[in-house]
């Protein structure tokens, strides 16, 4: 699971556990190839899952969010080494209505040296990187806790000038842009709910709307099938039984998590709640992944949450 990819000159987003780089990306692609671990699309994995053939590793790249450099930087690398790669798109990104917190509360702490959050109750110091970087991360852990908390931070945003339609603008892909890179033969567009609000915080009606409209509009302006879904943040505080079943009910062919685990042959029958490891920030490191992969390789079940009830 990947997010932004950034440029080696933005080194100051990394430091903020935002992104990785192409470098990091390619190195990545490289390294599952030489291990001899087939990259796939998601079809092709439910397809191998369903097969149950054991000796076969497979991987699967997913990119999160529809942010633009998807398409202008990680698009090269996946080009260049044919790795196919599926992305989930946030609907209301394109149209500049999404409520991108967390890029607001990054814009907001590079550009401030001190930050007054009244949602929280807190001043906060931020004149060096370490500073910005403590502060970033107070924040965002708060809005992880609940993630309603996140239309709260709106009064900062205004207060200090930080536009989220303009970042919307800046950060992700336009329509135009979105219908070029879902032309791309490698690429496989997912759904990931219109508004990107944790789904375990609505009722049900309002989740069945979320993923429904959302693979709705993609179709609509694609004119191609969307059979894959992403819950937004994905962890257990974001999703669970009821949003695995809605998936279902809905007709996605599968739907992905954040919860960390190598896909397991129980997974062909939980299509709806497959695991994903993480990719970016301080674990965007070669030596972290190769670790993580024989970590991965020498798995029994017993060291990882097994699907289902």
């Amino acid at each position: 699971m990947f997010h932004e990819i950034q440029g080696s000159d933005e080194e100051h987003q990394q430091a903020f556990r935002t992104g990785c780089t192409q470098s990091y990306l390619e190195s990545v692609i490289v390294h599952l190839r030489r291990k001899r671990w087939d990259i796939v699309s998601l079809d092709e994995a439910l397809a191998c899952l369903a097969a149950d053939d054991p000796s076969r590793r497979f991987a699967v790249l997913t990119f999160d969010d529809g942010y633009r450099d998807t398409l202008t930087r990680a698009l090269p690398v996946l080009d260049r080494h044919r790795a196919p790669f599926t992305v989930y798109i946030p609907t209301a990104a394109a149209t500049g209505e999404l409520n991108c917190w967390w890029l607001g509360l990054r814009a907001l702490f590079q550009r401030q040296d001190s930050v007054e959050l009244a949602a929280l109750d807190t001043s906060v110091d931020c004149r060096d990187l370490a500073g910005k970087i403590a502060g970033y991360n107070l924040a965002r852990q708060w809005v992880h806790q609940d993630y309603r908390r996140a239309a709260l931070l709106g009064e900062s945003f205004t207060r200090y000038a930080v536009s989220l339609p303009e970042l919307n603008e800046t950060y992700f892909m336009s329509a135009s842009e979105l219908r070029d890179l879902a032309g791309h033969p490698l690429v496989t567009i997912g759904a990931h709910t219109v508004s990107h609000r944790a789904l375990a915080d609505l009722e049900a009606p309002e989740v069945a709307r979320e993923m429904s409209d959302s693979r709705r509009q993609l179709e609509r302006q694609l004119d191609r099938q969307v059979l894959h879904f992403a819950y937004p943040y994905g962890g257990a505080a974001a999703c669970g039984e009821r949003e695995y079943r809605i998936a279902g009910d809905l007709g996605f062919h599968s739907a992905v998590t954040t919860l960390e685990s190598p896909v397991l042959a129980q997974h062909s029958r939980y299509p709806h709640r497959l695991p994903r490891i993480g990719l970016w920030g301080s674990v965007a490191r070669l030596d972290s992944f190769s670790a993580r992969l024989r970590r991965l390789r020498n798995a029994v079940a017993g060291d990882f949450p097994l699907p289902g009830p």
